[in-house]
């Protein structure tokens, strides 16, 4: 009997088949996953473009509606709102739909939001914007017969103008927590006369020091909460008398509420000079010298500004510290005044009289008298603002002070006024939050 031999042939074609399975599956995942990744990328840059559209609408009508809404105006109830939301809504749909999205491929929402359950208040709109897609596939129904969609959101949020720093006028931004009298670490109020803020509070990123036997009062600001004097770090013999009482505050300021952005020394109507020098009988007035200017770029990295006697004056102008220079003005005649939000000053900053590159520390060490006058914000965010008086003031300093430590100190009575018709305010804020 022939004994019949055992034999292998045919299972080649089973792996063959088996293996071509795989490479179908592969070569799905590769073609049918780069067109789901595309179709992703599309719906997403499309989703937060929407959002934006929305929040730009939204932003220009709380920018245009009214020139003098700002943050304390802002609340959900109030007509300009639910026009901005309705705007928003309007710009955001019509985005979509402009760029091949049919209205049940996404969903446009809005948030409007007015806490003041935070000593700093919240309020801004939220544009929401969501696209759900289905990709179609060319090989990976093969071993998948489900659908493969997409899921995409994004969120704008629009803040409404405000006062820079939340209308205070005398902040310090050094976030320090060991406070005491050897250094200066946020606020430092002290001399032996009196301090009246008028329109303004105080607020200390970190500490909150009184020196000498002086005096400090808030008076006819807005009822609100986050005006007053407060202080994130720690108190350090305070003043004997602070109307009102400091408070202790769990937060710093939100860094979005002081940011300002530099003026560009490269435009053409750009004054560049290297500094500013005066002493004796020597005068500078900057509308002589540089007329229909209202940006003046200082180059040193000594004294900027150094003033020692003479008159210093100029209607409408932002002086800018580019570099690490300082300002030491010690005696003189002084009159300077921020340019005006109308006409627009380009490029000066409305509002902003002294603008430190915040990318530099520098010195600002001010002695006012009764000839000094100062309309304006001086912004120096990393430099150590000093303002002394030796003579009873009265409104001199009709200012707001925002720097990394600020010393208001002297021996006589220094008053300072935060005035919004003097001061910058922070624009409508757009940010595409996710």
């Amino acid at each position: 009997m022939k004994r019949r031999k055992n034999t292998e042939t045919g299972q080649a074609i089973v792996i063959i088949a088996f293996a071509f399975i795989i490479l179908v599956a592969f070569a799905g995942l590769a073609i049918d996953g780069g067109m789901v990744y595309s179709d992703r990328r599309h719906a997403q840059n499309a989703s937060d473009a929407g959002s934006l559209a929305g929040g730009g609408a939204a932003a220009l009508e709380l920018a245009n509606s009214n020139q003098k809404f700002l943050f304390e105006d802002f609340n959900c109830g109030s007509s300009t709102v639910n026009t901005a939301i309705a705007d928003a809504e309007t710009a955001a749909v019509n985005f979509m739909l402009a760029n091949g999205y049919s209205a049940a491929d996404f969903t446009v929402s809005t948030q409007c939001v007015d806490e003041d359950s935070s000593y700093f208040q919240e309020k801004y709109i939220d544009i929401n914007t969501q696209i759900i897609t289905d990709t179609q596939t060319s090989l990976i129904h093969v071993v998948y017969d489900g659908p493969v969609q997409n899921r995409v959101t994004a969120t704008t949020r629009v803040k409404p103008r405000m006062p820079l720093a939340y209308g205070n006028a005398v902040v310090g931004l050094n976030p320090a927590t060991n406070c005491d009298d050897a250094s200066v670490d946020g606020v430092k109020i002290g001399g032996t006369g009196g301090v009246q803020i008028k329109g303004g509070g105080i607020f200390s990123n970190g500490c909150l020091t009184g020196q000498g036997t002086c005096e400090v009062e808030i008076t006819e600001i807005e009822e609100q909460d986050f005006v007053g004097i407060g202080y994130a770090g720690g108190i350090f013999d305070a003043c004997p008398t602070m109307i009102p009482a400091p408070q202790s505050i769990t937060e710093t300021l939100p860094e979005d509420s002081y940011i300002v952005e530099p003026p560009d020394c490269t435009h053409p109507d750009a004054v560049n000079i290297d500094n500013i020098t005066l002493s004796g009988h020597q005068t500078l007035d900057l509308n002589t010298a540089y007329p229909d200017k209202h940006l003046v770029c200082l180059g040193s990295s000594g004294n900027a500004i150094k003033m020692t006697g003479g008159e210093f004056s100029g209607d409408g102008f932002t002086i800018y510290l580019k570099n690490s220079g300082d300002i030491e003005i010690s005696g003189g005649v002084v009159d300077l005044s921020a340019p005006s939000a109308v006409p627009k000053p380009d490029p000066g900053l409305p509002g902003i009289l002294f603008y430190v590159n915040p990318e530099n520390t520098s010195v600002i060490d001010i002695n006012g008298n009764v000839e000094s006058k100062y309309y304006g914000v001086i912004y120096a965010p990393f430099a150590d603002v000093t303002v002394t008086g030796s003579g009873d003031i009265g409104p001199t300093f009709n200012t707001q002070i925002i720097g990394w430590n600020v010393s208001v100190l002297g021996t006589a009575n220094i008053d300072i006024w935060y005035d919004d018709t003097w001061n910058s305010t922070r624009p409508t804020l757009v940010n595409l939050q996710k």
